[in-house]
């Protein structure tokens, strides 16, 4: 895909401005602003152990009691105004 950009880049962009992506876009593993790590908090380690864990529970429902309300409160809450779209249409239709 880049290489398809490139000449228009090459005509908007200076060679300054292309040495200067080049630098910080670098490889696919990314330049030395990727490189530069600041350290993951164990609050984040711990969060990606929980969810990323290997069971059959939807991601969506691995956060607890919480997001098990939620999931259902929308369901609800959607099939409930599906049915009152169908309600008002009939209305219309019938009278």
């Amino acid at each position: 895909m880049l290489n398809i950009l490139k000449p228009a880049l090459r005509a908007s962009l200076s060679q300054q401005h292309l040495k200067i992506i080049r630098y910080y876009a670098g490889p696919a593993g990314g330049g030395p602003l990727a490189k530069k790590s600041l350290g993951v908090s164990p609050k984040i380690l711990r969060l990606q152990k929980h969810f990323q864990k290997k069971n059959d529970v939807p991601v969506f429902l691995k956060g607890g009691k919480n997001d098990v309300i939620l999931y259902y409160t929308t369901l609800g809450l959607a099939g409930l105004g599906l049915i009152m779209n169908f309600a008002f249409y009939i209305g219309y239709i019938i009278d």
